[in-house]
């Protein structure tokens, strides 16, 4: 799974997306080479976990993540946090009720904003189609309707709490067993009407900030790779990839699934979170060595 993101760019705190466009574009000019390699990827040592470091003498803020679909887990502090367990997703979705969804969403972003996080790994909403999935549970079941609409409150909810909201798995991430290899094979019409409406109303309708890609390919392409893609741009609203730290326009791309190849950056693999802190030498790509 592997976070890739986008979307519309929306006026927040009374300034126009434009502004924080500009903001961005103007920090990235002062940065230096290692300095723009360091914000591509998140490391993991001792002390840190789904954690990219900030860069002070540009007031670029550390990014903390934690995972979160049932609640808060394991994030960029390092060890598991004490958080609240929540419901499965699925039961939630189980209610028919979005006002829950939001409140689902409050508790999860309000949680995860106190243990200092600022991006939460949820809501998943990739469609149940296989029973012995084991992530299934995470979900909103195989309603794409009900995926949808559960998925923009929750989001909502997660993002009044001033937490980034991260949809996921972007797509058609339906399995565990071989997920890193499996080639899914799927026609436009079942993207259009089943695996994709979800990630469509939770952009411009809950407007997340954030997209996770999955780690499989889609009829033959890595998911992280996909944003190029017809349908993540005009249908989907996926549109185009900022770096991290400004509300509702900090897009992420994350983790394994960003393997090394020149396309990922082509199709707007902008950060991931790596297993171990490495070293990249310079001209040498942005995948894992």
């Amino acid at each position: 799974m592997y976070l890739l993101a986008a979307l519309i760019p929306v006026a927040v705190l009374g300034q126009a997306a434009e502004d924080y466009d500009k903001r961005a574009r103007e920090i990235v000019s002062k940065m230096t080479l290692d300095e723009k390699l360091t914000e591509l990827h998140g490391l993991r040592d001792a002390t840190h976990y789904r954690y990219v470091p900030g860069i002070a003498r540009l007031g670029i803020p550390e990014l903390r993540i934690t995972n979160g679909p049932a609640g808060a887990g394991p994030d960029g502090a390092g060890p598991q946090p004490k958080a609240t367990a929540l419901p499965a997703p699925i039961a939630l979705a189980a209610t028919w009720d979005p006002r829950l969804a939001r409140i689902y969403g409050k508790v999860v972003g309000g949680e995860s904003r106190l243990l200092g996080n600022g991006l939460v790994e949820a809501p998943t909403i990739n469609i149940a189609r296989l029973p012995q999935n084991g992530r299934t549970f995470e979900g909103f079941g195989e309603d794409p309707y009900l995926s949808g609409q559960m998925s923009v409150q929750e989001v909502i909810g997660i993002q009044s709490e001033h937490v980034i909201a991260d949809v996921k798995h972007y797509a058609a991430n339906n399995q565990e067993t071989d997920r890193r290899t499996v080639n899914e094979e799927v026609d436009e019409r079942a993207l259009r009407e089943i695996y994709l409406p979800a990630f469509e109303v939770s952009i411009k309708e809950g407007h997340s900030a954030s997209v996770m890609c999955a780690y499989p390919k889609v009829n033959g392409i890595y998911c992280c790779r996909a944003v190029n893609e017809r349908h993540s741009q005009d249908r989907v609203g996926i549109r185009r990839l900022y770096h991290i730290g400004l509300p509702r326009g900090a897009q992420l791309c994350r983790k394994r699934a960003g393997r090394a190849r020149p396309g990922n950056a082509d199709g707007r693999l902008f950060l991931r979170s790596t297993e171990k802190r490495h070293r990249v030498r310079q001209g040498a790509g942005l995948g894992h060595r």
